[in-house]
């Protein structure tokens, strides 16, 4: 059971890691073995590829300030947009049509906050339930149970400390005044603007093109990323000698797996991904013809629409639209390379 559920462990990983927050943890459960030995691949090829490929393949965003379009390569922007996707459709099962949705970035609301509004602003630490219920379990076996727990748990947390897993999640720089459309493009429903009001908003599209590739893994960090492998090789030796509470142990681990599925796979807010969006004050239009989203978001966000018209209508446009389209030009100045309103 070491050795299976590799993918689990990795995206659970990848998940939990926050740029502002420390308190995070990673269950001890099955495949943590398999993880160990494929996480030595990046280590020996130079590369940086500790998390998973973003979910949704086709997604893409768009700096609507220049214009840029860029295919998405970030595993965080692609969780971020499913779980959007999620709290803006709340399970209304609806297709076709097109739904965008503004949002501004915020700072960091949660100094003010006390500790329950942090969790449901952030979620829920599952991580440290699922620790918990693991360690009383452990001290009930007793044996060698607990011990083995311990000894994982320091594994795990270890782990979350190597500081590729940020440099890779958090590839951006911050700062600047941009608009970004988050979307999967042509023929799917929703586009997310982000406004970034807040002076430490990242930059999206340097998190989208992911481009930086090698890392030096010729340090201490490479070092501890070989040595947390033979731990958890050791520790999986160690494990296979329990006998008379090999019961109590997968019970233990048991719990762990089922934390880590919720850890890496629940939908989070965005605050959960490292992401501060002021989603009290979102604006959403929405129209089953995507034609008339896009003017009346025009209309009301000057630029918006018009930047988008070449992804939801790459074969051209109708001689009514094109006429609405150059009407509306004149009526701002004639200038087609106006940079959106922010």
């Amino acid at each position: 059971l070491f050795v299976i559920g590799g993918d689990i462990v990795r995206t659970a990983l990848a998940q939990v890691i926050n740029d502002e927050s420390r308190d995070v943890v990673v269950g001890f459960g099955f495949g943590w073995a398999q993880y160990a030995m494929s996480s030595l691949i990046p280590v020996f090829s130079g590369q940086r590829n500790v998390a998973p490929p973003p979910e949704i393949r086709d997604m893409q965003v768009m700096n609507m300030t220049a214009g840029h379009v860029r295919t998405n390569h970030s595993f965080v922007l692609s969780r971020l947009l499913r779980d959007l996707e999620k709290h803006v459709d709340s399970g209304s099962g609806k297709v076709g049509g097109l739904s965008v949705t503004i949002v501004d970035t915020m700072d960091d609301p949660t100094k003010k906050m006390e500790l329950m509004e942090k969790f449901k602003y952030r979620g829920w630490p599952i991580g440290h339930v699922t620790m918990a219920a693991q360690m009383l379990l452990s001290l009930k076996a007793g044996g060698m149970v607990p011990i083995i727990f311990i000894l994982a748990q320091i594994l795990a947390s270890c782990t979350l400390e190597l500081p590729v897993w940020k440099k890779e999640k958090f590839a951006a720089r911050r700062g600047g005044d941009d608009v970004y459309a988050l979307m999967r493009g042509n023929g799917n429903r929703h586009v997310f603007i982000v406004r970034t009001k807040a002076p430490n908003s990242w930059n999206l599209e340097d998190m989208a093109a992911a481009s930086i590739h090698d890392y030096d893994w010729y340090n201490w960090e490479g070092v501890a990323a070989v040595g947390l492998a033979i731990g958890w090789f050791v520790l999986f030796a160690l494990a296979c000698s329990v006998k008379d509470q090999a019961g109590w142990l997968l019970a233990v681990m048991t719990i762990g797996h089922i934390g880590n599925l919720f850890s890496a796979f629940y939908p989070r807010s965005p605050a959960g991904h490292g992401f501060h969006l002021d989603m009290n004050k979102k604006q959403t239009i929405a129209n089953a013809k995507v034609m008339e989203t896009l003017k009346e978001l025009e209309v009301e966000h000057e630029g918006y629409g018009e930047k988008l018209l070449g992804t939801f209508f790459p074969g051209g446009l109708w001689d009514d639209d094109k006429n609405w389209w150059a009407d509306r030009k004149n009526k701002n100045g004639g200038d087609s390379n106006k940079t959106v309103a922010k």
